[in-house]
């Protein structure tokens, strides 16, 4: 699904390294990625100054969970005929998060919000596999609604980077200002395969890498070919 809000903690980095800042922050990056929260959001904060000096679960509650579901109702039949909603949530490094009982209260909250309260939201949760967390996610009834996927040695990606690459070059052939000039072959299977290879199993290396290789036309000061 499209991203609507992402939070990255670090054990390095003061104020990240803390659950304090984690809603709010979420909240405000639902707000932009989904305008339509934004005015009921506003009116949480606006009836409590106050929210953010409330727990956890209260500021989830308040400032994510209600004002996604008083949006979403408020379309009414208009929610199949609209936009497609972003609806995923990446946190990322919980167990750089300070404190055991803090990442288990997080993993707690978030299990309550899309067990109980049917928030419209996929949530993608990575981290060490430190007990606290891995308990955690075993315990609250999470079991049908949870797909773990294990990045240990046995883990092998090269597919996912593979159909990442021909995703993301089908997009370029389909939108590209110089889309009528792109071969219909373009890029060779050979050359995915080598951009696969160089990744290393790494993401990282797909997200920054360089389609100039593969023959894509360009264009010179304002001049196409």
């Amino acid at each position: 699904g499209l991203l609507a809000a992402s939070y990255f903690f670090a054990r390095g980095i003061a104020g990240l390294n803390t659950e304090k800042h984690l809603m709010a922050t979420i909240a405000h990056q639902i707000s932009l990625s989904i305008p339509e929260t934004r005015r009921f959001i506003a009116q949480a904060v606006e009836s409590d100054p106050s929210i953010f000096s409330g727990t956890l679960e209260t500021l989830l509650q308040t400032l994510i969970a209600n004002p996604l579901l008083q949006a979403y109702a408020s379309l009414g039949d208009k929610r199949s005929a609209g936009k497609k909603w972003a609806r995923l949530v990446v946190i990322d490094g919980l167990d750089e998060c300070q404190g055991a009982n803090v990442q288990r209260y997080i993993v707690r909250i978030l299990s309550t919000a899309l067990i109980h309260r049917k928030v419209p939201l996929f949530i993608l949760v990575a981290s060490r596999p430190e007990p606290p967390i891995r308990d955690s996610f075993n315990s609250y009834d999470l079991r049908d609604l949870i797909y773990t996927i294990v990045l240990d040695e046995t883990y092998i990606p090269d597919a996912e980077i593979k159909r990442f690459f021909w995703n993301k070059f089908d997009n370029i052939k389909q939108t590209h200002p110089l889309r009528t000039y792109i071969p219909a072959s373009w890029p060779l299977s050979q050359a995915i395969q080598s951009l696969v290879q160089r990744a290393s199993g790494q993401f990282i290396y797909v997200l920054f890498s360089d389609s100039s290789s593969l023959g894509l036309p360009s264009c010179n000061r304002g001049t196409c070919p």
